[in-house]
């Protein structure tokens, strides 16, 4: 049994939404970590052993479902992070303006990685580049989630959450900042106006300390980016969570 193999087993963890199925499969990920941990290094074995520590609500699925999920988690987190040679985890702040920064430029990646000109040494040719296009939203859901994974392991894509109503699903979820990040690309038969009912209600319904909204507007929609950006914008003194928003255009 390998380090590396038992990580990865949380990870798979984290992708389940059967509550009996995740339930199980943690308890026996839980027994396989501990049995590992102290046979190698109690010191580690102690913080998992508090971290991976579940409560079950007999009553509410959807808060045994976050339990285990924030259990996970915050193993995961710990056992990434733990051999970084004294390097400390983000703090809140830094984490989020990085974050900030690489929404607000990312339209740059794109322009990098599929439209510059390849290395004329390089086995990725231009031919091969110009046949990547991004087609909708889940495209750059998956862009943003592989360019943020390296730096916040424990980013989960598609989270269920528990508004009090009904069920909403976060594109992309950082639990250790509560960040969630919603993504949205512009369609031949949307409207501006439809654009807007759409994020309007998801801002209203996210119950998320950190709300950023992702616009990537291939069709141009957006009149006036800056004016719809500060639309959107709360903060969290008046609205109780912080929403940014975030717009790259199709140049």
């Amino acid at each position: 049994m390998k380090e590396s193999n038992l990580i990865e087993d949380g990870y798979r963890i984290l992708e389940i939404r059967d509550i009996s199925e995740k339930k199980s499969r943690f308890q026996e990920w839980r027994e396989r970590l501990l049995s590992f941990y102290k046979q190698a290094d109690l010191s580690v074995y102690k913080e998992v052993m508090l971290r991976t520590h579940f409560v079950e609500n007999e009553f509410s699925q959807n808060d045994s479902l976050q339990s285990i999920t924030k259990a996970v988690t915050e193993t995961l987190s710990f056992l990434v992070n733990k051999d970084n040679s004294g390097v400390q985890c983000w703090d809140s702040k830094d984490a989020l303006i990085f974050i900030q920064r690489g929404l607000d430029g990312f339209y740059r990646y794109i322009k990098a990685m599929y439209q510059d000109p390849p290395h004329k040494r390089g086995t990725l040719t231009l031919e091969l580049l110009n046949e990547f296009s991004v087609g909708n939203e889940y495209d750059i859901q998956r862009m943003l989630y592989a360019w943020l994974r390296p730096v916040f392991p424990t980013i989960r894509t598609e989270v269920n959450s528990d508004n009090g109503y009904s069920g909403m699903r976060a594109d992309l979820y950082l639990e250790e900042y509560d960040l969630i990040i919603e993504v949205k690309c512009t369609r031949p038969s949307m409207s501006e106006k439809t654009l807007t009912e759409e994020l309007g209600a998801d801002c209203f319904h996210y119950h998320a300390k950190n709300l950023y909204i992702y616009v990537y507007d291939k069709e141009n929609l957006i009149k006036n980016p800056e004016a719809y950006k500060a639309a959107f914008r709360r903060s969290t003194e008046k609205a109780g969570k912080e929403i940014r928003m975030f717009i790259n255009q199709k140049y």
